[in-house]
């Protein structure tokens, strides 16, 4: 009888070692909430920069300076959507490891938050990643002799990759999911 219970004290040791190094890894996500963080700062520099080019395009308009308000304007696009990018990755993220949002007002909540997925989170993350090389793209239109043909290939190289990983993306998540779609958020 003795060995048995010497085997039962040891199973239980081994397991209250598991749990405690279990435990340990659930807690450390919280590491994460620092890198969220850092995503919503990051979008806080955006806004500066965001409010420096506009600055800068109006007081081109203003004297007359040569900078194309077309190109500006992309600029600023392409600013808000990383911003958008920034801020999904941070609220789906948040929800999916650390903690579901707990929003007292409720008419103020976003209707995707709480029912995006990673898959639909690399889907928008593409898309928007795609939109912003599209939008390089259309800045060689408009200034072609700022880009040097090797770079303008690439590009285009590079928009068209986007472009199928996308659609490679948008089909494996539809097939593996296709019973759960949220309304797009953007």
């Amino acid at each position: 009888m003795p060995d048995l219970k010497s085997n039962l004290s040891e199973e239980n040791n081994n397991a209250s070692i598991e749990t405690w190094i279990e435990s340990g890894i659930y807690s450390l996500r919280w590491i994460l909430l620092f890198l969220y963080t850092g995503l919503i700062l990051t979008a806080v520099i955006l806004c500066v920069v965001f409010l420096k080019q506009l600055f800068h395009m109006a007081e081109s308009v203003f004297y007359n300076t040569a900078d194309n308000p077309i190109l500006a304007t992309l600029s600023l696009i392409d600013i808000v959507l990383l911003a958008n990018v920034l801020f999904i990755i941070a609220y789906s993220s948040y929800e999916s490891f650390l903690s579901k949002l707990d929003i007292k007002d409720q008419s103020g909540k976003l209707h995707w938050i709480g029912k995006i997925g990673i898959g639909e989170v690399k889907i928008k993350v593409l898309g928007s990643v795609m939109a912003i090389a599209a939008i390089e793209c259309l800045k060689i239109l408009f200034e072609p002799e700022l880009h040097d043909i090797p770079s303008q290939y690439i590009k285009v190289l590079v928009l068209a990759v986007l472009i199928a990983c996308y659609f490679l993306a948008a089909y494996t998540e539809n097939v593996s999911h296709p019973a759960d779609k949220v309304e797009d958020p953007l």
